[in-house]
């Protein structure tokens, strides 16, 4: 019996080390590639008070994700308090980095609020609800972004694949949720058949959680509304970065290379998406005239401040008070 557990520890420690390597073998090309004296003067010369700014949209972000987060809960008579779900968001940031070789952010959020909750599946449903609406506005806006500003997007074939891929991937997401019923039905006739009947009762509850919210128009509205919202503070918080470097780059360029590093951002080969970020960075920015140097200074100031919201979230680890009862419905 310990050995399944064993065995997975080892593939999972294994398939870390890959990420790890993956991630330093594309910095030390970029660091072969760029110039490190302009790298270093471009982030000397980062501006103090748009990095407050920064701070400050990263805070709202926060806000909005547990606010839209407790409503959805609430939706279903489970009371989470505003505060409680603020300090899981800020707690899953320190712990999905020091967890990384068996939990992400995301997973960690469901844990820790299922201890409010009699079990974990209505945290899981309504998250993936809220995560999944989020990416498809986020593609959808620079769907959009392409077709009300194309003098303001730069002219690249590349650009135009990726985000139309972006679009279709979206409208594939949202085709999803609504025929979701269909594949878990799917789902139940090979894992019954495998005799796997245990996994597919978990599917089936976590899905019978998910798909309730289809009836509730308001929620769903309300996901909607707050999805646009924190999709536009993380534009805007990458063109806070921009201006914090003290680049002009017109703001347009954002709505389409924010998605776009979101979805490089989600391919699972490196660990924390570094070596990506800094890739994507470069990459993107290229096309409005920023240096290889220039583009990875923003980068480099987007991971600091990653790790300083992740030390923060440490800190409001450190003095959390673990909740004894599960919260009730109503």
């Amino acid at each position: 019996m310990s050995e399944i557990p064993a065995d997975a520890n080892s593939k999972t420690s294994r398939l870390w080390w890959l990420k790890l390597a993956v991630s330093l073998g594309i910095i030390s090309v970029i660091v072969w590639k760029v110039d490190l004296r302009s790298f270093a003067n471009t982030l000397l010369s980062a501006r103090p008070i748009w990095i407050l700014a920064t701070v400050v949209t990263f805070i709202l972000d926060q806000a909005v994700t547990a606010w839209v987060w407790q409503k959805m809960l609430a939706a279903k008579g489970i009371n989470a308090p505003f505060m409680a779900i603020t300090r899981v968001m800020w707690i899953s940031n320190f712990l999905g980095v020091v967890t990384p070789s068996s939990m992400g952010a995301d997973v960690v959020k469901v844990v820790a609020l299922g201890r409010y909750m009699k079990n974990t599946a209505e945290a899981l449903s309504s998250l993936a609800l809220f995560r999944i609406a989020g990416y498809a506005i986020l593609f959808l806006m620079a769907a959009v972004s392409t077709f009300i500003f194309p003098e303001r997007i730069p002219d690249s074939p590349m650009i135009g694949a990726i985000t139309l891929s972006l679009a279709a991937g979206a409208g594939l997401a949202i085709f999803g949720m609504v025929f979701s019923r269909w594949a878990v039905r799917f789902s139940g006739l090979i894992l019954r058949g495998a005799g796997l009947g245990g996994v597919q009762d978990r599917i089936e509850q976590l899905y019978s959680s998910f798909i309730s919210y289809a009836a509730m128009p308001r929620v769903i509205a309300m996901v909607a509304l707050g999805g646009v919202a924190l999709q536009i503070l993380r534009v805007g918080y990458v063109f806070l970065l921009s201006l914090a470097m003290g680049f002009s780059v017109d703001p347009a360029v954002f709505f389409v290379f924010v998605p776009v590093m979101a979805a490089i951002m989600l391919i699972p080969v490196t660990v924390f998406g570094i070596g990506l970020r800094e890739g994507s960075y470069i990459f993107l920015f290229g096309y409005v005239g920023l240096s290889p140097a220039q583009a990875l200074g923003m980068s480099a100031l987007s991971f600091a401040l990653d790790v300083a919201y992740s030390l923060a979230g440490g800190l409001v680890y450190l003095k959390e008070d673990r909740p004894k009862e599960p919260l009730q419905s109503k």
